[in-house]
């Protein structure tokens, strides 16, 4: 299983009205979401927003802090959602079942300690 994150810093408005359409696309365009058996995040200044995805395909997937948020657990101070945009899949919060099917979701609270995806 592989867990990465991208960090993107906070841009002045007045410098973002000089972007060409390169260099907005290089600032606030996520391209890479997904990927096989792993978790991909960007994270951003902005809001200290989080976009990320889960693709378990082989593996179960666990959600892992990293260094850049500073806790113990990913859902220790944040809350998440996660949203099935294919087929069935199962999430495993805190050694609870939650299977969801297409286009279905589930609210994470904060303090959330362990959180597993697998796909169904």
């Amino acid at each position: 299983m592989k867990t990465a994150i991208e960090e993107r810093w906070g841009t002045h408005p007045n410098d973002v009205k000089k972007y060409d359409t390169t260099q907005l696309r290089k600032e606030f365009l996520v391209e890479k979401l997904f990927e096989a058996d792993a978790v991909l995040m960007t994270y951003t200044h902005n809001d200290r927003l989080i976009i990320g995805c889960a693709m378990p395909v082989k593996e179960l997937l666990k959600l892992e802090t990293v260094d850049l948020i500073r806790s113990k657990y990913f859902c220790e101070r944040r809350e998440l959602g996660i949203i099935c945009i294919e087929g069935e899949g199962v999430v495993i919060i805190d050694g609870k079942d939650c299977h969801l099917g297409f286009k279905d979701a589930v609210y994470i609270g904060r303090g959330t300690k362990r959180l597993l995806t697998n796909a169904h």
